[in-house]
């Protein structure tokens, strides 16, 4: 399986001040993504083309020297990766199988957000609002088949494009410099999911449903410019 992908982008940013206190930064990233992916084994050649904006727009006004707000808006891409592509079978567990899509699309995500953020000294705190459309979400989905032959049941794993989907919720993080050399990170989210689906049936409690993360990152500071990290994620 050959992939072959080439994105060129034009971009453009502009930033200015008021008073000192209130910073606006607007900008726009013009691409052109073409790809192409290759069964050499079967012969089927997958040709797509991209062309897409992609606006940002920022404002963050300063209260004081250790207090802030500021919303800002962006649109995003995420694009499958080529393990998601590969239409190849991996049948090396005989009871769960996996392929991927080639005719997979990519995801898009506008996202607006307003959020707080205070740093003393050696602390940092920011509480961020959020709401994020996603459009042509890559998911993966398992489906149950049985094999003619042997009568076995195996399960087959892959990836599709869902329509779209609506997040909003809180997320905050704190962080902490200890020591010279220790430092933590310690962030969380808590949001609404609810994902809108024409060809797919989808459980209500997958399609609409609360959900929450937390993380957990330190670095350490070592001699001669070395520096260990230790993550958590739940």
């Amino acid at each position: 399986f050959v992939f072959t992908e080439m994105i060129n982008a034009l971009y453009f940013i502009y930033s200015t001040s008021f008073w000192d206190k209130l910073k606006i930064q607007v900008g726009v990233r013009g691409e052109m993504a073409n790809t192409k992916s290759d069964l050499k084994s079967a012969g089927e050649v997958h040709r797509k083309d991209y062309y897409n904006l992609f606006p940002t727009a920022h404002i963050r006004y300063d209260i004081t020297k250790e207090h802030s707000l500021q919303i800002s808006y962006s649109r995003r891409v995420s694009r499958p990766s080529i393990w998601q592509l590969n239409p190849f079978v991996d049948v090396s567990d005989k009871l769960n199988h996996r392929m991927g899509n080639p005719d997979l699309t990519p995801e898009f995500v506008n996202s607006v957000e307003l959020g707080y953020l205070m740093t003393i000294k050696k602390t940092s705190l920011s509480f961020t609002a959020f709401y994020r459309q996603r459009n042509d979400i890559i998911s993966r989905y398992t489906e149950l088949y049985r094999d003619t032959l042997t009568g076995d049941n195996y399960t087959l794993t892959s990836y599709l494009n869902l329509d779209k989907s609506q997040n909003f919720g809180f997320e905050a993080v704190f962080g902490q410099k200890l020591w010279k050399f220790w430092n933590i990170t310690l962030s969380g989210s808590f949001y609404r999911v609810i994902i809108n689906d024409a060809t797919t049936h989808i459980d209500d409690y997958l399609a609409r449903d609360w959900t929450w993360n937390a993380r957990l990152n330190q670095s350490f500071n070592l001699p001669k410019d070395w520096q260990i990290q230790v993550n958590f994620r739940y």
